[in-house]
């Protein structure tokens, strides 16, 4: 018996692991994918949605919010645990630790440094650890990526009380508030200026825990990993193929060939398992892994 227990990206939500919003057709169609039903059958599965993505999404100022919407759950009151990867990973824990089986943590994007750390945490109940498209876990990369892919700006670790949090919190929410009853979209300037503040806040926490990690993998780990080939592609992304194989040179020096299992995906982009050919092929290599 096996628990995967999937931690989404940033900002992502439990909901799409099963179906996206297709951006590209003007009817906006709800897909679903058989990613997690195929999961499904390779053992048990628990995944959920961070509060702290629920406050960055749960908002209805825009018909397109309104869709976004649909993906997520009310916000419950924030707290500091919420940003913190220790804490969650605990909880977590605390709601999974009586399965009888061993657990497999499944991360995607940021949802990576959960399930590493959390086998980190719980190395005799994890088995194993799958990796889709995961932020970078050396601690020099991390940051690279934190803060001139995500942030564009410098990591600060300034740290918050409870209330300065709830203070930051609410003032985001009454600002989407007046949004609606004024007719208004949230793709405005002092709501993007908020949120972008609110990832400031929360990924210096993340970035806190990350650092601690610097590349050390506890358990035998699966990567999925996206490359980039087209006819004109652009600088940046040659690069971004060039950095990934220097950091897996780095990440099979710190660890050795045993624990680590590439696997490059050719043009999925973020979400491979969207794509229902390479959805398949991820199932399968995924069951060979935990075979």
């Amino acid at each position: 018996m096996v628990l995967f227990i999937l931690f989404p990206g940033m900002g992502e939500s439990e909901k799409l692991w099963e179906k996206y919003i297709n951006w590209e057709s003007k009817k906006r169609e709800i897909i679903r994918t058989s990613f997690l039903q195929k999961l499904k059958q390779l053992g048990d599965v628990y995944i959920y949605t961070p509060n702290i993505y629920n406050i960055m999404n749960y908002c209805s100022c825009s018909p397109e919010c309104k869709l976004i919407k649909k993906f997520y759950s009310e916000p419950n009151e924030i707290s500091i645990n919420d940003m913190n990867i220790d804490s969650e990973c605990k909880r977590i824990y605390e709601e999974v630790k009586s399965y009888k089986g061993k657990f497999i943590p499944i991360g995607h994007s940021a949802g990576g440094w959960f399930a590493v750390y959390f086998t980190k945490l719980y190395p005799s109940r994890c088995s194993k650890t799958i990796l889709i498209e995961s932020g970078y876990l050396t601690q020099k990369l991390a940051k690279w990526q934190l803060e001139s892919r995500i942030l564009n700006t410098k990591i600060k670790n300034k740290k918050m009380t409870i209330q300065e949090l709830q203070n930051f919190v609410q003032k985001l929410q009454t600002n989407r508030s007046k949004l609606v009853l004024d007719g208004k979209t949230c793709e405005n300037k002092q709501t993007l200026k908020l949120i972008n503040k609110f990832k400031q806040i929360f990924l210096s926490y993340y970035y806190n825990t990350i650092k601690k990690i610097d590349g050390k993998l506890i358990k035998p780990t699966l990567f999925f990993e996206n490359i980039a080939i087209t006819d004109n592609s652009k600088e940046d992304k040659k690069m971004d193929n060039l950095l990934r194989v220097k950091y897996f040179d780095e990440l099979y020096k710190k660890n050795g060939t045993k624990k680590i299992n590439v696997h490059y995906l050719l043009n999925t982009g973020h979400f491979p398992w969207c794509i229902p050919k390479y959805s398949d092929i991820m199932i399968k290599q995924i069951k060979c892994f935990v075979e």
